[in-house]
């Protein structure tokens, strides 16, 4: 039986995402205090379902999370870094990269669905043309220039984006809670929130990147309450997905939309926008024909 769950949850945690840079952009909040705030927001929003339905027993749930934690603790620190110095256009064309890194990885992780992938090579060759194909779409959606400095600043990024998704799914194989999706989706927002507020305590601590005035201020968490919901929504959805799909490349082509989300958004705005329209509608196109190449062919 053809499960197609994971589209749907993909398709909601793609709207969710992009939620977060619509609310950000408009609210310019500090992106030190923002992150701290919205963990914060997650692990309370969380709490309520751990406390009805527990988090997992297995040791190797909280091994993968924390790792996945530990990456993205460096590459949040690292972007919102680099970003006033590149761009949000150049980081968005090097970070659609990742998804091609992530395909291979997860292999490691599966190597028996890599030998079912060989048994079929032409759905194998057209899913890696699909890949391919989205990545190249998402990286001319914004049209700017990428540098090899740009590249050397956002490398871990680019790392993280690729090898978080395969720490996350992986870990989805150790939370048996009575069998419910939905119960593991929120032990993993709540358990992956809270390791990297214990993470990045130290670094907040010692470094203080934001005074205690601003942090406090009510923008700032205001902003990220808003940001929050969308930041739970998104985890928790494309958590589902993870858990409904075999790999997780396949997950993150789906996300690439909300970056056309975005774009449909400035338009009912009526916002003036310069991104490439032709490599938004690509990535629809890429993703439609991944969800046929993989279901159907």
């Amino acid at each position: 039986m053809i499960s197609l769950s994971w589209i749907l949850f993909a398709l909601l945690a793609a709207i969710c995402a992009a939620g977060v840079p619509l609310t950000q952009e408009r609210n310019n909040a500090n992106p030190y205090a923002l992150v701290i705030w919205v963990k914060l927001f997650c692990v309370a929003f969380a709490t309520p379902f751990v406390l009805t339905f527990g988090l997992p027993d297995a040791p190797m749930f909280y091994v993968y999370t924390a790792a996945g934690a530990g990456l993205w603790c460096v590459s949040d620190i690292l972007y919102f870094r680099a970003l006033p110095h590149i761009g949000a256009g150049v980081m968005t064309r090097l970070l659609p990269g990742a998804t091609l890194l992530t395909f291979l990885l997860w292999f490691v992780i599966d190597p028996a669905l890599l030998q079912t992938y060989l048994n079929t090579p032409i759905k194998l060759a057209a899913i890696c043309v699909v890949l391919c194909f989205a990545a190249a779409c998402a990286a001319l959606l914004h049209r700017c220039q990428v540098s090899r400095a740009a590249f050397s600043q956002v490398w871990f990024v680019i790392l993280a984006a690729a090898v978080g998704p395969v720490l996350a799914k992986a870990g989805f194989a150790y939370t048996d809670l009575g069998g419910n999706r939905w119960h593991a989706a929120f032990a993993y927002l709540f358990v992956n929130a809270a390791l990297m507020l214990v993470i990045w305590a130290p670094y907040y601590a010692i470094k203080k990147p934001v005074p205690v005035r601003v942090f406090l201020d009510r923008t700032q968490w205001d902003t990220a309450l808003k940001i929050s919901l969308c930041v739970a929504g998104m985890t928790v959805f494309q958590s589902l997905a993870y858990m409904a799909v075999d790999h997780p490349a396949f997950v993150a082509v789906v996300l690439m939309t909300d970056a056309v989300w975005v774009l449909v958004i400035y338009r009912l705005m009526q916002r003036q926008e310069t991104a490439n329209i032709a490599a938004g509608l690509g990535i629809v196109a890429a993703a439609v024909t991944l969800v046929l190449v993989k279901n159907f062919l």
